[in-house]
């Protein structure tokens, strides 16, 4: 089975975009640009699990070249969320400036599971991200961060 997962998190301001390419932004239910502040927009980047040979499992060569997959996502201040202080890595940027937040995610080498009792066992990475005003639009399989990434007057926000 193929797998694309969330490899890669761009906050930017106003009108400028994700650098390097292969970006997409974060969007609303409605399929729109989702502004998580004002003039504020994140952006992320999908990758796949390195392919392999027919037959054969995947090289310490291959997993070591293998992108990091993005498997948790917090909203805080300067210091990591807490428990596991060191396993959190924080964007460049704020994703609310006024308030002095930021996103904070932590990321692993994504093995593909080996079977489909595996895959309900381990953590699977994060495959897209989406902002929703009401937890309720969210579609089925999307979980939601502790705290809304939405400022101001604005709930909800699932990935």
């Amino acid at each position: 089975m193929h797998y694309e997962y969330v490899a890669g998190l761009e906050v930017t301001y106003g009108n400028a975009l994700a650098a390097g390419g292969g970006f997409h932004r974060v969007t609303t239910d409605e399929g729109v640009a989702a502004e998580v502040s004002p003039h504020t927009y994140l952006w992320y980047k999908l990758s796949s699990e390195a392919p392999t040979q027919k037959g054969s499992p995947p090289s310490s060569s291959n997993s070591d070249s293998a992108p990091l997959a993005i498997t948790q996502l917090r909203i805080g201040d300067e210091q990591p969320p807490s428990g596991q202080e060191d396993a959190w890595i924080k964007l460049d940027k704020s994703v609310d400036r006024q308030k002095g937040r930021f996103l904070w995610y932590q990321a692993s080498q994504f093995q593909p599971p080996t079977s489909p009792s595996a895959q309900n066992k381990q953590l699977m990475p994060l495959n897209e991200i989406r902002v929703v005003r009401d937890l309720n639009d969210a579609p089925d399989g999307f979980e939601s961060l502790d705290e809304p990434l939405l400022s101001a007057d604005d709930t909800g926000s699932k990935w």
